[in-house]
């Protein structure tokens, strides 16, 4: 009943990660069920990606990452690789080479061995949970110290202490179609457009401040999915809301998306 992230492949299926019951893929109006605690003993799927090949990597909340190639699901648990439980972003950086954001650091996952890299990119040990690819520049999102991007191989940290964000929690980070930075944090939503950032919080209209998640549609409409606060949706400057008073089975929702149609 908890869907705690949502995804669309290259093929047009939708992907949907539980609390605790597993995998679930909607593909020709039918729904198929996959069971983790039979691949990897852990049925908590907490991100998504696909890769250049067409490979769908999961992340689970406690016991490493599966990749799955279309027929077979490959685990890597964090008993022989330590470090990518709890694994909440993935990107592509070269041939054979995943970097992994998790709650535990940064790791590049190369043919089957792992390293901590944040020292390699100039950053503090990390508590990671998302990443975004943009051109040559990866940028990250952590629950304790706000957000970094790295270029040629240098970091830069935005944070409360630098004065650019209003919370260090952040849940996640996006890119929408004009080239902002959006994060999604415990105290409201951040963009970054050229270097300046604008916050919005409860008194510019957020409906709750603890925001996990948000998607742009094809009218330029950002849809935030908030904790407690059902769903945000910003149009210009103004904000309305979907909540269960207006059909939402609940106003906990966790991850949003928006498919190809």
């Amino acid at each position: 009943n908890f869907i705690l992230c949502i995804m669309e492949d290259h093929e047009g299926n939708i992907w949907m990660g539980s609390r605790g019951n597993g995998l679930i893929k909607y593909s020709k109006n039918s729904f198929i069920s996959f069971d983790f605690e039979q691949i990897i003993n852990d049925n908590m799927v907490r991100r998504f990606y696909q890769d250049r090949q067409g490979d769908l990597w999961f992340g689970l909340a406690g016991t490493g990452i599966v990749q799955y190639d279309g027929t077979n699901f490959t685990p890597y648990h964090m008993a022989d690789f330590p470090g990518i439980s709890n694994v909440r972003g993935f990107a592509e950086i070269g041939p054979d080479l995943m970097l992994l954001a998790s709650i535990n650091g940064l790791y590049h996952f190369y043919k089957e061995s792992i390293r901590e890299v944040s020292e390699l990119y100039g950053l503090l040990p990390g508590q990671y949970t998302d990443l975004l690819v943009d051109g040559d520049t990866i940028w990250l999102s952590s629950i304790n110290n706000g957000m970094s991007f790295i270029t040629n191989g240098h970091s830069t940290t935005f944070n409360r202490q630098s004065g650019h964000l209003q919370s260090n929690i952040l849940n996640s980070i996006s890119k929408d179609s004009k080239g902002n930075i959006w994060v999604c944090a415990n105290d409201g939503i951040g963009k970054s457009s050229d270097g300046s950032f604008r916050w919005y919080n409860v008194e510019d209209g957020l409906s709750y401040p603890i925001v996990l998640h948000m998607t742009e549609d094809k009218l330029g409409r950002y849809w935030f999915a908030s904790y407690l606060g059902g769903i945000n949706i910003l149009e210009g400057e103004k904000f309305s809301y979907l909540t269960k008073e207006d059909g939402l089975s609940s106003d906990n929702i966790y991850s949003i998306t928006t498919d190809k149609k």
